[in-house]
C-alpha cells in the first residue's frame, strides 16, 4: 500500500495543476471581457492582440517582424486589421471546398 502522506501530497499537486489551469482560463475571459465592445478602428497595443488572437507575445513579436500580420509603423494594431488576418487564417471546411467551382 501507498503511503497515506504520499497519497496527500500527490492529491495535493493535481489540485494545485487543475487551480493553476483554471486561473489561465479565467484570466484569459476576463482578458477577452475586456475587449469587448470596442470600435474596429480602436488602436491597440501588443497585449490586446495577444488575447484576442489566443497567441503569445513573441510570436506575435515574429508574425509582425515577417510581416506576416498588419500592423501600423509604430508597432501597434487596428483591431479591424486583426480581426481580418484572424478570419483569413480560418481553414475551408471540406463541403465549401467542395462547393467552389472547379
Amino acid at each position: 500500500m501507498n503511503n497515506p502522506f504520499e497519497q496527500i501530497s500527490q492529491k495535493l499537486e493535481t489540485l494545485q495543476q487543475q487551480s493553476d489551469e483554471m486561473y489561465k482560463v479565467v484570466s484569459r475571459l476576463a482578458d477577452v471581457a475586456i475587449t469587448q465592445g470596442k470600435s474596429d478602428n480602436d488602436i491597440i497595443r501588443m497585449d490586446e492582440v495577444c488575447v484576442i488572437l489566443g497567441l503569445s507575445k513573441s510570436t506575435i513579436y515574429g508574425l509582425r517582424s515577417r510581416r506576416e500580420i498588419p500592423c501600423l509603423a509604430n508597432g501597434r494594431f487596428l483591431r479591424s486589421d486583426v480581426m481580418r488576418w484572424l478570419e483569413s487564417q480560418r481553414l475551408r471546411t471540406k463541403a465549401e471546398i467542395k462547393a467552389e467551382p472547379l
